[in-house]
């Protein structure tokens, strides 16, 4: 069993909560569904939370993987770059970056990029208050000993993003999971752009242009966070890179033959990268 084939195959960093309309609250859930974010009312009308439930930055990688997704040196951002990360905003941000990287890096086979982002998360936990999760499930010995065994290193990814969701749910800390996915969202579409730059793939293009629901559902949960100027900042770019896919009527697609139906031709690629690009530096540029 390869990595990507068992990533499908568990519901993996389900990032879910519970946000009521003035921004707080928590819960959790998750979603067997990889493609898609569920968005749920809970049974009391007269309460105005809702259930979010997100897909993990892995399962992204991995869907887009199975679509085409090539794998490029030096595209990633570098692990070295995790001590010029100074606010928390920027380093929950980068930590979504680098979940991503590290997926793309496992995903691929490659066992050193893979220990490295491993260690710039870790070191990132550390400012963030999360770095018990690193130590209950001995993450970065787990990757030693299993370097070149893929089916073992997507069962600690899974074991490790499982243990992380519980981890925030339980401390409170929730509302990082939306500011981490939304880096790791950001990641996630630029290494696509970069892969369909170097190799033109209409069923690549088709998953992109499906991440428009993510898109909508992250923008209105964010929204109803309480509002600062990063914040500000990150939804703009979410918003503008979307406005790419206004066209496209993704919401009612229901089966992958339709989806595959919907496609862009290169001549647009250019300026949705642009935009990402813009998005990724306000990320990883610190």
């Amino acid at each position: 069993m390869r990595i990507e084939r068992f990533l499908l195959m568990v519901p993996v960093f389900a990032l879910s909560f519970f946000i009521a309309s003035c921004g707080g609250g928590q819960g959790d859930g998750e979603s067997d569904d990889v493609e898609l974010l569920e968005v749920t009312e809970v049974d009391d009308p007269s309460d105005n939370t809702f259930l979010y439930t997100l897909p993990s930055p892995l399962q992204i990688a991995s869907i887009f993987r199975r679509s085409g997704l090539s794998y490029i040196p030096d595209l990633t951002n570098n692990p070295s770059n995790v001590d010029n990360y100074n606010t928390k905003f920027i380093q929950k941000l980068n930590f979504g970056v680098y979940a991503t990287d590290l997926a793309y890096s496992a995903l691929n086979d490659k066992n050193q990029a893979t220990i490295d982002y491993v260690q710039a998360m870790s070191r990132l936990s550390e400012s963030l208050w999360m770095t018990n999760i690193f130590n209950s499930v001995s993450i970065l010995k787990r990757f030693e000993n299993n370097m070149g065994n893929a089916d073992s290193l997507g069962y600690i990814i899974a074991d490790f993003q499982m243990e992380l969701d519980s981890y925030l749910a339980e401390n409170g800390l929730s509302s990082n999971s939306l500011i981490i996915f939304s880096g790791a969202w950001i990641e996630s579409y630029y290494l696509a752009l970069k892969s369909i730059e170097a190799n033109y793939n209409p069923e690549l293009i088709s998953r992109l242009i499906e991440q428009k629901k993510i898109a909508l559902s992250l923008i209105d949960i964010l929204e109803k966070q309480e509002k600062d100027a990063d914040l500000d900042k990150l939804i703009g770019h979410i918003k503008k890179i979307n406005a790419h896919f206004d066209e496209y009527d993704v919401e009612n697609i229901t089966n992958e033959e339709a989806l595959f139906e919907l496609n862009m031709t290169k001549e647009k690629i250019a300026p949705i990268l642009k935009d990402v690009e813009e998005a990724r530096s306000f990320i990883t540029n610190g």
